[in-house]
């Protein structure tokens, strides 16, 4: 229960976060630009912190702790791909 709170919460978030972004009205260009890099750092983060947790655990379990890293690695993969597309589609309706 509380993880899905928690996951629509972010959701809402980082998805108001990337619409006030592309808006040109409502919130000064600083102002954009800052949420979109706090958006980013955060991504970074999150995946960086499953990299870091994936090359940890090479030395208890090799296949698990390379598991690990090859979803980080693709969770970077989706996350540019998605984010290209949704960043490009708002913009060209913009």
């Amino acid at each position: 229960m509380i993880e899905f709170l928690i996951s629509e919460l972010l959701a809402l978030v980082l998805e108001e976060s990337i619409d006030s972004t592309l808006s040109k009205r409502k919130l000064p260009k600083v102002i954009r630009y800052f949420i979109l890099l706090f958006i980013l750092l955060f991504y970074i983060f999150v995946i960086g912190l499953i990299i870091f947790v994936g090359i940890k655990s090479l030395k208890d379990n090799l296949i698990g702790g390379f598991l690990i890293i090859l979803f980080g690695i693709l969770i970077v993969i989706l996350a540019i791909i998605r984010f290209r597309k949704e960043y490009i589609s708002k913009k060209n309706n913009s």
